[in-house]
């Protein structure tokens, strides 16, 4: 193939996840209009002097820290595990975006300043309202709407099908293998992947896969994204339209590593250890991808890892 139809066909390749690159962080951006800001939260123990003077730092009403709370373990405020009956909540409110893991490690660092232990950390509350009756009805649909991202999945939808059958794409039944044995595949892909991340959590914590996410946290429509619309955006965008596509410019193992790194602008951060485990992640399932050529296969496994992200 002449260098020149290469070239243009891995820049074909790119169309779908750069739409998925900036309807993600489009509507991102949008949601931040719409929606409450986010809280971090860690629980910490120690003894009453410590903790007392950790919340002298962390208290808003005298502390250093702005929209900072603590809260004592009461029946409505039930310390995790493994925290024990005299541990406190210590958080930082109002937050956006990428201020949520600095301030989380802000209220660690301040934890071992006063002498504490940190019991559990990265847990946040997203989308947290002061006064929820002020958001109007239409504010909060066009909140939920940010949140599920079903717009930013109709583009990428969207985009797929309209061009699918004109590139030659695959389809979501072009496996030759049965259904069950795809799912399996994905599985055992997902699984290996889920503990390789907990394992490199225990070296580099921000690297990890615990997330601290929980369902009443983050509410049910940025869950079902996180489950299923994001990893389907994922899987059409990078395995069935770039690698397929990416291929035939490149060849098979060059289309399956340009999945992975394609990642980064939809992360748009340069941070190893949000990147590089993602993009990871990214080739194994695009390896997952040419072995199956299976849609079900990748997004059984993205999805899997998805979930895992609500688990302690």
């Amino acid at each position: 193939m002449p260098l020149h139809r290469r070239f243009a066909l891995l820049l074909l390749a790119l169309c779908l996840p750069l739409v998925h690159a900036v309807a993600m962080r489009g509507f991102m951006l949008a949601d931040l209009h719409t929606a409450g800001a986010d809280r971090a939260l860690v629980w910490v123990e120690g003894t009453p002097a410590q903790l007392d003077a950790l919340a002298s730092v962390v208290d808003a009403r005298h502390g250093r820290v702005p929209a900072g709370r603590v809260r004592r373990a009461s029946d409505d405020v039930r310390p995790p595990k493994p925290c024990g009956p005299g541990a406190r909540e210590y958080s930082i409110g109002a937050l956006h975006g990428d201020q949520n893991h600095p301030a989380r490690q802000l209220l660690e660092s301040l934890a071992a300043e006063a002498g504490a232990t940190v019991c559990r950390s990265r847990m946040f509350v997203f989308n947290e309202l002061d006064v929820p009756r002020e958001r109007s009805l239409g504010e909060t649909a066009a909140a939920m709407a940010m949140q599920s991202l079903l717009l930013p999945a109709g583009f990428v939808i969207a985009g797929y099908w309209a061009f699918a059958r004109q590139l030659s794409l695959p389809g979501p039944n072009a496996s030759p293998l049965p259904l069950w044995r795809q799912l399996a595949l994905g599985l055992a892909v997902a699984v290996p992947a889920w503990i390789a991340l907990k394992l490199l959590g225990l070296v580099a914590p921000d690297a990890g896969i615990d997330s601290g996410y929980t369902v009443a946290a983050i509410g049910w429509p940025i869950a079902i994204s996180i489950v299923l619309l994001e990893p389907l955006m994922q899987e059409l965008a990078l395995r069935l339209w770039l690698v397929t596509l990416a291929e035939r410019a490149l060849g098979t193992w060059p289309a399956v590593a340009l999945s992975g790194l394609v990642i980064m602008p939809i992360h748009y951060t340069l941070d190893w250890q949000d990147t590089l485990p993602s993009a990871v992640v990214g080739c194994a399932i695009a390896a997952l991808f040419v072995r199956t050529r299976s849609l079900w296969a990748c997004l059984a496994a993205n999805s899997l890892l998805g979930l895992a992200l609500f688990l302690p």
